[in-house]
């Protein structure tokens, strides 16, 4: 071979290596174009399940993210976070038709609208539901909503809210056959405004009460909103699984607090109450001669009233009330739940003078000789603040609102005792004042929704 001919293959050789890379190149650019573009095309979130026997991590099939590097952290989209607004601000004002009322599970509120016609079966009534400032969502009607039964809003603090509503329905008797009635008990999505789910209760177990503060009587739920307890007068609950609408029924009297059920053995003075797991109903622990335990949803944050005998921390860890001696008298307890083992104790000065707490301060009654109202730690008792006798009409985690002897208005801070502002009244009674710091005011055909207090 001459030195030509090696020239000629030394070339040929060159071109056939430059030819392979560029089709190398092409080949893996194809390979990623494809792969990208089939990752485009196929949905974030799978409906589909590993086939019987299978236990692979259905994540794994989400398709890999072309523009995240190996090992490189993704962070979770926050949901949009709607602010409170400042105290004094108006949220909404809205024309009514009916009955109004205002609900709050303490994120948002939501105004019922109750129009019955009560010559008919026909039921115009509406709910309509707001962020925490006052912008409308959606809008709840139909078969489902019973006005005069009232409703019922909860929220777990992180973003779920859920209206509860009850329903009657009668048909009437037929010659030989009776007439029957029965409730169905309603959750909707105070967001969107869906309906979650309907149940229907067994006949006889009783149709709704007619609502005379235009809430559902006799419910409470979890912190968590997954679950509701209705205790109607009488030894017995219907239990309802607030993500599936699956109701049971117990012979036993249930309330719901913090994240469990407490359920009433009888005369407290003589019997322990005992808190089970919502979903198993397994006791849990015990709370022992506590003075009236099941006064605790009469007065909570954001509710007008006086004292009551136990109320428990916003988180749901520390129920406070009065635990009445055998030999006498009663000592101010924390209890831990759901264990239900004694956090701390002192004495007390009456059988019922809890408030309200927050997650920092338990604002009681304080002293005989001198009444007031006190702040103490919720961690340990010791008092934190005290202030002169007045009316408590609302709290929240953050603020406290008096009604003096003087016929003012006060904002006090709830951690320092010292006092935001103050303001003249001509009303010797509390404005109304929600869960969340919500105040409503009624007019005739209207209601006016206004942010009193910081949350």
């Amino acid at each position: 071979m001459n030195s030509s001919d090696k020239a000629q293959l030394k070339l040929v050789a060159k071109i056939s290596v430059v030819v392979f890379c560029v089709l190398a190149v092409v080949g893996v650019a194809g390979v990623a174009l494809f792969a990208r573009s089939t990752s485009e095309d196929v949905p974030l979130v799978h409906d589909s399940f590993p086939f019987v026997g299978e236990t692979e991590n259905p994540t794994s099939y989400l398709p890999s993210n072309p523009d995240v590097l190996e090992g490189q952290v993704v962070p979770e989209t926050e949901p949009e976070v709607i602010e409170s607004p400042a105290a004094g601000t108006k949220l909404t004002s809205q024309a009514v038709f009916g009955i109004a009322t205002v609900l709050s599970g303490g994120d948002g509120f939501s105004i019922l609208d109750s129009r019955p016609d009560f010559g008919s079966d026909k039921d115009d009534s509406t709910i309509t539901t707001f962020d925490r400032a006052g912008n409308q969502l959606a809008t709840i009607r139909g078969q489902f909503l019973d006005g005069p039964c009232g409703a019922y809003e909860t929220a777990d603090g992180k973003g779920i809210r859920r209206i509860i509503t009850v329903s009657n329905t009668t048909v009437d008797a037929e010659g030989i056959k009776a007439g029957r009635t029965w409730s169905t008990f309603s959750a909707w999505d105070s967001v969107s405004g869906d309906k979650l789910w309907s149940t229907r209760l067994n006949d006889g177990w009783g149709d709704c009460a007619t609502s005379t503060s235009g809430v559902i009587e006799d419910l409470s739920t979890t912190l968590d909103a997954k679950w509701a307890a209705i205790s109607p007068v009488g030894g017995y609950s219907l239990l309802l699984d607030l993500e599936t609408g699956e109701p049971r029924y117990e012979d036993r009297k249930m309330i719901a607090i913090g994240n469990y059920f407490l359920e009433s053995q009888g005369d407290y003075l003589d019997d322990a109450q005992i808190i089970r797991d919502p979903s198993t109903l397994k006791e849990l622990g015990r709370v022992d001669r506590i003075y009236d335990p099941f006064e605790i949803n009469d007065v909570s944050p954001g509710a007008a009233g006086s004292s009551t005998s136990a109320v428990i921390s916003p988180d749901g860890s520390l129920l406070f009330g009065n635990q009445v001696a055998k030999n006498g008298g009663s000592r101010t307890t924390a209890f831990k739940i759901p264990s239900g083992t004694v956090a701390w104790q002192k004495p007390a000065s009456y059988d019922s003078g809890q408030f309200g707490a927050s997650n920092r301060v338990l604002v009681h009654l304080t002293g005989v000789e001198s009444a007031g109202i006190g702040g103490s730690s919720v961690g340990t008792g010791e008092p934190i603040w005290k202030l002169p006798s007045a009316t408590v009409c609302a709290m929240t985690s953050s603020q406290l609102l008096l009604l003096t002897q003087s016929n003012q208005q006060s904002i006090v801070d709830l951690m320092t005792g010292k006092q935001v502002s103050y303001s003249e009244t001509s009303f010797s009674n509390c404005p109304e004042v929600i869960a969340g710091g919500i105040g409503v005011q009624y007019g005739d055909s209207s209601v006016k929704v206004i942010q009193v207090l910081v949350p």
